[in-house]
């Protein structure tokens, strides 16, 4: 059985709890770890079975994209995404008096999450005063199609989202 991570924390982790990480691609995305299995791919390795543990709201973009390379697919819902309670009162007085610099989005569930839970217009009111700052590209696309325009993390982990949002919050003091 051989293991592949979308990302370094996600190999961290996995690592951490016993299990050898093959394949780890150099951006923590799905167009990325295909394109590594890509790379790597033999002949002989058409018809290889692969488990593709995912979240509820999974993109099929990784089991497309190793469907399309030969591969039998099983994806699985390992874990699932649900919102959670926000105080939109308090969220609402935050946006009313400027008080936020910068809204950090660590997935694209999350950018969803928090449009649904403000609204259309104290979301958009939020994003007018506040830097958006997305974890990765995917993220980043999910604001874009809500009309913003997002910081991307300097890497796509929860470090890399803190260090970038200090980075553009200093810019804006």
């Amino acid at each position: 059985m051989r293991v592949a991570a979308l990302g370094k924390a996600s190999a961290q982790v996995l690592r951490q709890r016993g299990w050898p990480v093959d394949l780890v691609p150099h951006e923590a995305n799905a167009a990325a770890l295909i394109a590594t299995f890509a790379a790597q791919w033999q002949p002989s390795d058409a018809g290889v079975r692969v488990l593709y543990p995912a979240s509820s709201r999974a993109l099929p973009t990784i089991a497309a994209g190793l469907t399309q390379l030969g591969a039998q697919v099983t994806q699985v819902e390992a874990y699932r995404t649900e919102g959670s309670a926000l105080d939109v009162d308090d969220c609402r007085a935050w946006i009313a008096r400027g008080g936020v610099g910068a809204v950090t989005f660590a997935s694209p569930s999350a950018v969803t999450e928090l449009a649904r839970a403000l609204g259309v217009e104290d979301f958009e009111r939020l994003l007018s005063g506040a830097a958006a700052v997305a974890i990765g590209r995917t993220t980043a696309r999910e604001l874009s199609a809500r009309g913003h325009t997002a910081v991307v993390a300097e890497s796509a982990t929860l470090e890399g989202l803190a260090r970038t949002t200090l980075r553009v919050l200093q810019k804006r003091a």
